[in-house]
């Protein structure tokens, strides 16, 4: 397992006085504790795998032994690829799973369907975990609570404008869409891509297919690229309104993170907002 980012401010952590966000998926997971009186990211990790029979949770809580302490709050994001929206006044729990199976041919002695509820879309996200991944966060975090990364994301979504736009996410070799236009959800996926030439094909494929004009569409991207990169270089020749997701204005990252753009780590920290 490699360590791609360790940001820490080296005070102490006070577990009933923090909330502790979790992210994972197919590849990575990473972790953050914030202080909730100061909003203070005290601790912030993120690992990502080496090969596929790596067990990264597993591997992640050995490195850190604070993660066995019991927080005020734990928030957890799962980014797995396998999802599907349905229309809420459509969704059953068995059709949904045959859905989920059909689309993605899961399997479900190996994998668990969970289904978020977004009322503001008039819809459920269906999405599979590894059941191995879900005995984990159970046994660990009883009492946290959880989302796909694309239902986190909609919260956003409902700003766009009548043009349109679209929540772009980078992992490494990976990369989600949210994709909404005139108060409508028209897309959550998630692509691999190997070029930079693969991630513009994709995004005006997208625009071409829903009737989006480019030059009009807000794309805001988040996650592992930067604005120096051969992704960026690319979308900007063919996307006039391209912008980097923030975190939330409320939270402070330590000063090791100085060095990193902000948008890194935005997915992750916007599961802060969750908090009650």
């Amino acid at each position: 397992m490699k360590q791609l980012f360790n940001l820490t401010d080296n005070l102490p952590v006070v577990p009933g006085q923090s909330t502790l966000l979790l992210e994972t998926g197919s590849a990575y997971s990473a972790f953050a504790i914030l202080n909730k009186a100061t909003n203070e990211v005290n601790r912030l990790f993120y690992y990502e795998k080496d090969n596929e029979e790596e067990d990264q949770l597993l591997l992640m809580h050995g490195k850190h032994e604070e993660l066995g302490n019991a927080f005020a709050d734990v928030l957890i994001s799962y980014c797995f690829p396998e999802t599907v929206l349905v229309p809420a006044a459509y969704y059953t729990t068995a059709d949904a799973k045959n859905m989920l199976q059909l689309v993605h041919n899961t399997e479900p002695w190996l994998a668990k369907e969970v289904a978020d509820h977004v009322p503001e879309w008039h819809l459920y996200n269906v999405y599979s975990v590894p059941r191995q991944v879900i005995a984990w966060m159970n046994r660990k975090f009883h009492s946290g609570k959880y989302w796909h990364c694309h239902t986190l994301a909609l919260n956003a979504a409902a700003a766009f404008s009548e043009r349109g736009g679209m929540l772009v996410d980078f992992k490494t070799n990976q990369f989600s869409v949210v994709l909404a236009k005139a108060h409508q959800l028209l897309l959550a996926q998630t692509f691999v891509y190997e070029q930079p030439e693969d991630v513009l094909f994709y995004l005006l494929k997208i625009c071409n297919q829903f009737l989006l004009v480019q030059k009009e569409v807000e794309v805001l991207l988040s996650g592992l690229v930067e604005e120096q990169s051969a992704v960026y270089r690319e979308l900007y020749q063919y996307f006039s309104h391209l912008h980097f997701r923030d975190i939330p204005d409320a939270v402070k990252l330590p000063s090791a993170a100085e060095n990193y753009p902000r948008h890194f780590f935005s997915s992750l920290l916007n599961l802060a907002t969750c908090a009650s």
